[in-house]
């Protein structure tokens, strides 16, 4: 299964598989960014994962959008990762913007797990957030895609026990 919507610049997708099972779909389309969410749960387990993607313009009145909507699903949700593009070099420390979104996912408890560059130009600006305190977020890889995009493949595993197997011939 595949969901995406796409935007000028950019857009927003997430890709599963059909025996998981997804709950609510939300979609929105903020002003100063895309994003798209999904709910799964698997045994006793629920995860939130949100896909944005904010283009690369300074506007300033990012934060507080970014901010309000965090407080909404921090407080409604449990499990949440926060994946994509979020187009602030996370490398360039001096840059004032860059603070700004490192204290706001800092005062939310938030860590970026992708600790290698994302992009070609030797920067990274993808992002993997979740809680600090989360430990099912293991296997994490970035690797380089040469022809489609200039970004790099973000690639994880997260633990759960999954009840069905797959077949050598690639059938669940």
């Amino acid at each position: 299964m595949f969901t995406v919507f796409e935007g000028r610049g950019g857009g927003v997708g997430i890709v599963f598989a059909k025996f998981i099972k997804v709950g609510k779909v939300f979609h929105e389309r903020y002003s100063n960014f895309d994003c798209i969410g999904i709910t799964v749960t698997h045994g006793n387990k629920t995860f939130t994962i949100f896909t944005i993607y904010r283009p690369d313009r300074n506007n300033t009145t990012f934060f507080e959008e970014f901010e309000d909507f965090l407080i909404y699903f921090e407080s409604k949700c449990t499990n949440i990762m926060y994946i994509g593009d979020f187009n602030f070099r996370i490398n360039n420390v001096d840059d004032a913007n860059t603070q700004r979104f490192l204290n706001i996912i800092d005062n939310f408890n938030l860590k970026n797990v992708i600790e290698s560059p994302t992009c070609y130009t030797g920067n990274t600006n993808d992002f993997l957030l979740t809680k600090s305190e989360y430990s099912f977020i293991n296997n994490v890889e970035v690797c380089p895609v040469t022809t489609i995009s200039d970004h790099h493949i973000m690639t994880f595993n997260f633990d759960i026990i999954c009840v069905k197997k797959m077949t050598p011939e690639g059938n669940w």
